[in-house]
């Protein structure tokens, strides 16, 4: 007679009722079910710093299964497979037992160090097929999984020796198999977008609120959920993976732009280093649990629009000692609408050829426009596009709906910059210019497509239509446009 019913029901330590051992209960007759225990995904397996799966107190890989037959007497033998899963320390009757306790034990076959197997000879015994049989991992018997997947196991009960030595599964005379333990994540580690302000494109030391304050993301690191354990069977907590010491340091812009202000996580403000925003961990590390990041300026810098991230460095003796990058966490951007050209001729070059720009305000809505000049070196200077001079005539601080400028001449635009910044001029071997002007209307195409999961950008091909742009005319043998 052969019982093949199939079902594996695993338990995590304290969640099963009337258990004789916390752990893995298999049942022949398929009448219930609960889930594997799960290690944490940083547990090493071979190849990656070896340590073996060695659960100390709560038996949580401890395996109990009815036996499926009844036993009277004669020997029966008992095999558990579990491939993928080695022994790396052997085992002895000690690991075995029956509920209630009857006969005794004898490990025929497998069951040594590197087996995927193990063959228990039980004799004497009286028992029915109701009863259980009790695989123990006590003393404990560190296991080596070879990855970090789903690990089953397989019992079956034979009549003889040869059946269960050779696995004659046909002979069986009951099995039952499923997951044994697995592996999952136990950090969630995350940021979440704020509805940061945007900065003012006509005032960019203030956002458009006229206040110097906004958030920037807010910030998760928790323990996932209950029921994943270190590679020792504890239960894992947020101090196995940010002990003291653990460091989360906001990258971006924060330096550059933040003054005298300052950056804070859940209103503990951070160590500002010349780029960047750190906090440590305190003792012992806390839940994170949607921190708001706050960004305030001193209100006499220039802001800066760009997208601003998090990397989360552990503190020593941590689960995983590597840095995590969060990415894009949040991001700022200005206000309005930006267009830019990359490439200007040399401004006052004794050539034949002369450059001209027009900036147009294709919407329905007036509004300022600001001028950003950058050298080869990288050198910066802003100024309002009312502080350029064509023929003796200032151009308007403001653009009118549906307006456009006059031809601009590249030379118009070099002697605003250096206007207000004397020390600006062209460098490099090519002595050119990159061009961006910034408007108070229309929609900023250029920072959504920049920072998509935070602000959805729209397709290239409809910027024009939806905000400022600067187009380049040259003649002689150059054009350039969009």
């Amino acid at each position: 007679m052969s019982l093949n019913k199939k079902i594996l029901v695993l338990a995590i330590a304290g969640l099963l009722p009337a258990a004789s051992y916390a752990g893995v209960n298999l049942h022949t007759d398929g009448s219930a079910s609960s889930t594997p225990p799960i290690f944490a995904e940083e547990t090493p397996v071979p190849g990656s710093n070896l340590q073996n799966l060695a659960p100390v107190s709560n038996n949580i890989l401890d395996v109990t299964t009815d036996l499926g037959f009844s036993i009277v007497g004669s020997s029966k033998y008992i095999r558990f497979d579990f491939p993928g899963t080695k022994l790396a320390t052997a085992l002895t009757a000690a690991n075995f037992s029956t509920t209630p306790p009857s006969g005794l034990f004898t490990v025929s076959a497998g069951g040594t160090v590197g087996s995927s197997f193990v063959v228990v000879e039980l004799s004497g015994a009286n028992l029915s097929n109701a009863n259980l049989f009790n695989f123990r991992l006590d003393p404990v018997p560190a296991l080596t999984p070879d990855a970090k997947t789903a690990h089953t196991i397989t019992y079956r009960l034979y009549e003889t020796a040869s059946e269960a030595a050779n696995n004659v599964t046909a002979s069986a005379l009951a099995t039952s198999t499923g997951n044994w333990y697995t592996f999952g994540k136990a950090l969630e580690l995350s940021c979440t977008p704020a509805a940061s302000k945007k900065i003012d494109v006509t005032s960019p030391k203030l956002f458009t609120d006229g206040t110097v304050v906004t958030p920037l993301f807010g910030l998760t690191a928790k323990i996932a959920g209950a029921g994943v354990f270190t590679n020792l069977g504890n239960p894992v907590a947020i101090t196995n993976y940010l002990p003291n010491g653990s460091t989360f340091t906001t990258t971006g812009h924060v330096g550059d732009i933040i003054g005298g202000g300052s950056l804070t996580l859940g209103g503990t403000p951070a160590v500002i280093l010349p780029t960047t925003g750190t906090w440590t961990t305190p003792t012992p590390a806390l839940d994170y649990l949607d921190l708001p990041v706050v960004l305030t300026t001193d209100g006499l810098l220039n802001m800066l629009a760009g997208n601003y991230g998090v990397v989360v460095q552990p503190g020593a003796g941590a689960l995983n000692a590597a840095p995590i990058d969060l990415g894009v966490c949040g991001t700022l951007a200005f206000s309005g609408s930006s267009d830019r050209v990359d490439y200007s001729l040399t401004p006052n070059a004794p050539t034949g050829n002369k450059q001209f720009l027009r900036i147009t305000n294709p919407t329905a809505t007036s509004g300022a426009v600001t001028v950003t000049m950058w050298n080869d070196d990288g050198q910066q200077v802003d100024f309002p596009l009312s502080l350029v001079t064509v023929a003796g005539v200032p151009l308007p601080g403001i653009l009118n709906h549906h307006a456009s400028t006059r031809l601009i001449d590249i030379n118009d635009f070099f002697v605003a910059a250096q206007a207000k910044d004397a020390t600006f001029n062209v460098v490099g071997p090519s002595k050119k210019l990159r061009i961006l002007v910034r408007g108070a209307f229309g929609d900023d195409q250029i920072d959504g497509v920049r920072n998509p999961g935070n602000i959805v950008g729209k397709a290239s091909a409809g910027r024009l239509q939806d905000g400022i742009y600067i187009q380049s005319l040259a003649n002689g043998t150059f054009l350039q446009g969009h």
